[in-house]
């Protein structure tokens, strides 16, 4: 779990430094209800180590639409950077 935190830590650091507002908001929003519902903290660490752009699309979509809003879309992408780089 450490390693999940720093991840996190270092992930909200990079979209910070970088002004990536929609996407510090979703992973926000996203850890909020993870603490409700562990199993997105699961499917998270599955994207990173799995590095696999579609998982992370598919985690974020109750979030709203990857393909038909470009907020979303951009900050998924945001995440995709600062997840899997």
């Amino acid at each position: 779990m450490t390693n999940f935190k720093n991840t996190m830590s270092n992930a909200f650091t990079f979209l910070e430094d970088m002004g990536w507002t929609h996407g510090y908001e979703l992973l926000s929003k996203t850890l909020i209800d993870a603490q409700s519902d562990p199993s997105i903290v699961s499917k998270i660490s599955e994207c990173i180590y799995d590095g696999d752009t579609d998982q992370l699309r598919d985690v974020f979509s109750p979030y709203g639409d990857y393909w038909l809003c470009l907020a979303h879309q951009n900050a998924v992408d945001a995440l995709d950077i600062a997840l899997l780089k």
